[in-house]
């Protein structure tokens, strides 16, 4: 009776195939030993279901196991988990350029214009002189002392908007001091 193969390996592919097969095996396996280590996931939830009702003490029970820089699946969604000072610090201050932007992502993308402001903009010469143009010309003393008057105007009608409201009752107060979702 013939043997079964033990590995994939064992399998006999032919010559062309086999080279391609150990490329990308290899390829493969070369970059799941770049991250670091972590917890194993299930197929959709990834590490998800690890964390309860209190994340911060499940992610310090498995900071203990797995070291202070892990690697989860949280859902789709790769995340390396730093825990320790010492981690955090190389991370922010070694490779602060990495982290200092935001993911793209479809919606900012047409809701900002392309990512072309202050908050969506990637870190950057543009958003560098974005934040240099707003500190200088909408944040600087003299504009915010030019729009004074028209916040202390706004101010007197917001409070005679709320003592009207009170004088209605309680349930109406709540309902303008209380953004509409």
């Amino acid at each position: 009776m013939a043997s079964s193969p033990q590995s994939m390996f064992d399998y006999d592919f032919p010559l062309p195939n086999r080279t391609v097969f150990t490329i990308l095996s290899s390829l493969y396996l070369n970059k799941a030993k770049r991250l670091p280590p972590g917890s194993t996931g299930l197929p959709i939830l990834g590490s998800l279901h690890k964390l309860g009702a209190n994340p911060h003490r499940d992610l310090h029970k498995l900071a203990q196991k797995h070291g202070p820089v892990m690697y989860l699946r949280l859902g789709f969604v790769p995340t390396i988990v730093v825990s320790s000072f010492q981690a955090a610090e190389l991370f922010l201050k070694t490779h602060d350029h990495v982290f200092a932007s935001r993911p793209p992502e479809e919606a900012a993308k047409y809701i900002s214009w392309e990512q072309r402001n202050l908050s969506f903009a990637e870190y950057g010469p543009y958003w560098r002189n974005i934040r240099k143009m707003c500190t200088l010309e909408l944040l600087s003393p003299t504009k915010i002392n030019s729009f004074k008057t028209m916040r202390q105007e706004e101010i007197v009608l917001f409070i005679k908007l709320v003592r009207e409201a009170a004088s209605d009752g309680v349930l109406e107060l709540l309902l303008i001091l209380v953004p509409r979702l």
